[in-house]
């Protein structure tokens, strides 16, 4: 991974309304410059309410989520980005699709990290706090790492 490329995060889910939308906005609270889209994704559905009400209990909001499709996210796309898929399965559907660097998000847990973040989408509100939760973790994984690498820290928004 060469960090000192890396100008945003780009995060790619199967629908973009509740690993990638969570991870989008966690990660810009942290000042990142972020993006998400989804696989499979209806452009501007909102968050789904269970993943609004799980991030709620994070202390973030999702009400500004529109979901983004992966045609419109990687023309957009550029070297600068780094995109982060949830499952192997979608990094592999987007090799060769963007000059991006591509890697899994959960490979950047600092200390379990696993390959396969699997979807919350219909299961209940434990499995929802367990996968933001995650998130959270690899996120600080991956600064680290970017920090390690010399690459500036991100500067947390209010």
């Amino acid at each position: 991974m060469d960090f000192g490329r890396v100008e945003r995060l780009v995060f790619c889910c199967k629908g973009n309304i509740c690993r990638s939308a969570y991870a989008h906005w966690r990660a810009r609270e942290q000042g990142w410059a972020t993006a998400s889209f989804g696989l499979d994704a209806r452009p501007g559905k909102p968050a789904n309410p269970a993943a609004v009400a799980a991030a709620q209990r994070r202390g973030l909001s999702l009400d500004a989520h529109a979901a983004c499709d992966a045609p419109t996210a990687l023309a957009q796309a550029g070297p600068g980005d780094l995109i982060l898929a949830m499952e192997p399965g979608q990094l592999q559907a987007l090799r060769g699709r963007s000059a991006a660097q591509l890697s899994l998000l959960g490979l950047w847990h600092p200390t379990r990290p696993r390959p396969h973040l699997q979807d919350p989408y219909g299961r209940g509100p434990g499995y929802f706090d367990f996968c933001f939760g995650y998130i959270d973790a690899c996120l600080s994984g991956l600064a680290a790492h970017a920090a390690a690498s010399g690459r500036p820290a991100p500067t947390p928004t209010d």
